[in-house]
């Protein structure tokens, strides 16, 4: 396993009862030998790249929009995803994972607006990989809080990092000669609707409606 490429390192080859959001244990997360929610890696046919939702934060594993895909498909999906993740951490995952697989489709359920990712010293180590607008003074360095306050002050740095970033995986699945699919999050998934444990995340009719539509989308 390759830590630089992996959600959860240090809780591979576990289940846990507690993750991200969710800390209800109204669930379990089992986390595979690569450090993602899910069975382990193998004969992959789609990739699924999202962040908590994708994830499947407060619903149980079956009812994620992964899984659900997988069984209307009968093809193997691997759930490269984790909590909180922006679409730097998402490029990261698949300029690894793509190659690696050689999925024939990748659908890549964008995050919400406004997230981006950081890289310090050592990424294997949990604090040194974060999402940077959720730390604000006494958290960063001051040097670290500059940036990320002259970063926030113009909503375009974000447009232009999101619209990068998905260029970039999509760059990346045309030359692994695989389908892409892209769509977000924000439009597919209501805050007003069915919730999951956690009361936080979509729950699972919204996981499922999710899960339809991306597969006719696939079929069409």
């Amino acid at each position: 396993m390759n830590k630089n490429y992996s959600a959860y390192p240090s809780i591979a080859n576990s289940t846990r009862n507690e993750l991200g959001w969710d800390i209800s244990g109204k669930t379990s997360y089992r986390i595979n030998s690569e450090g993602f929610r899910g069975k382990d890696f193998e004969n992959i046919s789609v990739i699924a790249l999202g962040c908590s939702i994708t994830l499947g934060i407060g619903v149980h594993e079956e009812d994620s929009w992964p899984c659900i895909l997988e069984k209307k498909l009968n093809k193997s999906v691997a759930n490269i995803s984790k909590a909180a993740a922006g679409p730097d951490t998402l490029f990261r995952y698949a300029s690894y994972w793509i190659p690696k697989l050689k999925p024939r489709v990748v659908v890549y359920c964008e995050p919400p607006p406004y997230r981006f990712e950081v890289l310090k010293k050592d990424t294997s180590d949990k604090k040194g990989l974060f999402a940077a607008y959720r730390f604000g003074p006494g958290q960063l360095t001051d040097q670290e809080y500059a940036i990320q306050l002259a970063w926030m002050k113009n909503d375009l740095n974000f447009e232009l990092n999101y619209s990068k970033n998905m260029l970039a995986i999509e760059k990346l699945c045309d030359n692994n000669k695989c389908d892409f699919y892209m769509f977000k999050s924000s439009e597919h998934f209501d805050a007003d609707g069915e919730l999951g444990f956690d009361d936080h995340h979509p729950g699972p009719s919204q996981q499922k409606k999710f899960a339809e539509f991306v597969f006719n989308k696939i079929n069409s």
